[in-house]
């Protein structure tokens, strides 16, 4: 599961592909979130990018599995978020002694991972 700096580190070499091969060295599949396609659209956008780099970030979503949000992602998605909160009920105690803030985008990465 690629977050976006690493696709964003992808996209801004010069060959995207060796990055991948040092990445992703046995080859497996390559799975984005649908919220991390819609980040590096935005970002590219707001960047003004280029057509040579917007046609190297279509071929790398093209090469790419994107997760598509669902009911099983959204149901763990609301149980992560509360539990690194410490406040979700089905929990009567936390490994930590405070709420974790995560950032959003890394709260549907561990969402994916766990369904």
């Amino acid at each position: 599961m690629f977050d976006t700096n690493i696709v964003l580190i992808c996209i801004r070499s010069d060959n995207y592909e060796e990055i991948l091969r040092f990445v992703n060295p046995q080859n497996v599949p390559v799975y984005i979130s649908i919220a991390t396609e819609a980040e590096i659209k935005s970002i590219a956008i707001q960047n003004n990018w280029g057509m040579t780099r917007r046609l190297k970030l279509d071929a790398f979503l093209d090469q790419v599995n994107i997760v598509e949000i669902g009911q099983a992602l959204m149901n763990a998605y609301v149980q992560i978020d509360s539990f690194s909160q410490c406040r979700n009920p089905a929990f009567k105690m936390y490994p930590f002694p405070t709420h974790r803030n995560m950032g959003k985008n890394d709260l549907w990465i561990a969402s994916l991972l766990r369904c």
